[in-house]
């Protein structure tokens, strides 16, 4: 407990430290800067962020535009169109694969092992520090704004335009794929996505 806290996430019979606290900060915080690699959460946590706007907060995503993994890419693609009709602000980052793991809501900034899917959450054995600090946390954020600078801009009119009917296809087996087996598996496959 306090100002900083270790967070453990992992398998067990009821929802680890690191799932428990990011949920409960998203269900009350109005505003959430996110960089991850993999973005594939349950409807759960999708709803939580969604909901942001509903109490007149403000979400700022960011995901990789290239990386090691396309399936991942894919996966997260399935879940724009609900983020962007529930008016999230979505960016993919282009120079470069992303590997970053940073999650800010309000003053409570994340850092550490685990992505934000239903793997790092749920399955895989993780470790976040939880830090609140309204500074840290401000300088934190200036650090996502340097990455939203080289980011593509999701708009509602780009995801439309992406989203035919064998995306949609490509997508959906994506995220059950990425979500359902290790990422080294899902790697191996050839979704036919832009990385």
């Amino acid at each position: 407990q306090g100002q900083f806290r270790w967070l453990l996430g992992g398998p067990s019979n009821r929802l680890s430290h690191w799932a428990w606290t990011i949920k409960k900060d998203l269900e009350k915080g109005t505003k959430l800067d996110l960089v991850t690699a993999y973005f594939s959460p349950g409807q759960g946590l999708l709803r939580r962020i969604g909901g942001l706007s509903k109490r007149g907060g403000k979400s700022r995503i960011i995901l990789p535009g290239k990386t090691d993994n396309a399936a991942t890419i894919g996966a997260s693609r399935l879940l724009y169109g609900y983020l962007l009709r529930r008016r999230a602000s979505l960016f993919e980052f282009q120079p470069r694969r992303l590997h970053m793991k940073l999650v800010i809501v309000d003053d409570a900034v994340y850092i550490g092992s685990a992505n934000f899917d239903l793997r790092s959450l749920f399955i895989n054995v993780e470790m976040m520090l939880r830090i609140e600090d309204e500074s840290f946390a401000n300088h934190a954020r200036e650090v996502i704004t340097l990455l939203h600078e080289d980011a593509e801009t999701i708009t509602l009119e780009l995801h439309k335009s992406r989203r035919s009917i064998l995306n949609r296809l490509r997508w959906t087996i994506s995220y059950f794929f990425v979500n359902t087996l290790d990422y080294s598996v899902a790697r191996r496959l050839n979704f036919g996505i832009k990385k």
